[in-house]
């Protein structure tokens, strides 16, 4: 399994009426398309671990907050491990390095998503009150249109 993002030319060559769909220089499988592009691009190995690691956290007291420094180990961890198996998954066959943009997306999503849960992750008074939404929308936005801009390398 690979998480590399394939870019996909489109330029004409002799002979094209019209442009055709053919891999980059390096591409070697199918198009990632734009449902392709936004699973690699969401860190579902670190939305796994949070979430399981959230009901061993565990909360405290009357308030229900969750202890800070375990879920600050958690955060870390996650955050270990998108990197960690980002920069495995994201190495072509061929011997190119891992796409590290790639990867920085990842790491934003992972963070724009502990935003659009908020709560005891750190970021419930970022918008102030009356406006926790913000993280959500954010994250909804970011899911959505990313994956147009970024095609890969």
């Amino acid at each position: 399994m690979s998480l590399r993002i394939r870019r996909y030319d489109t330029a004409p060559q002799a002979g094209d009426d019209v442009p055709t769909l053919r891999p980059a220089a390096t591409a070697t499988a199918e198009q990632d398309n734009w449902d392709s592009r936004i699973i690699k691009l969401i860190p579902a190995e670190a939305l796994a671990l949070y979430g399981t690691g959230t009901a061993i956290v565990g909360r405290l007291g009357e308030g229900q907050k969750y202890d800070p420094l375990g879920l600050g180990i958690l955060i870390i961890a996650c955050l270990i491990l998108i990197i960690a198996v980002r920069m495995k998954l994201t190495k072509s066959k061929a011997g190119e390095k891992p796409q590290y943009f790639g990867i920085l997306i990842s790491i934003i999503s992972f963070a724009l998503w502990l935003m659009a849960l908020g709560g005891d992750a750190g970021f419930s008074s970022i918008w102030g009150e009356g406006r926790q939404y913000m993280g959500a929308l954010l994250a909804i936005i970011w899911g959505t249109l990313l994956p147009y801009f970024y095609k890969g390398n």
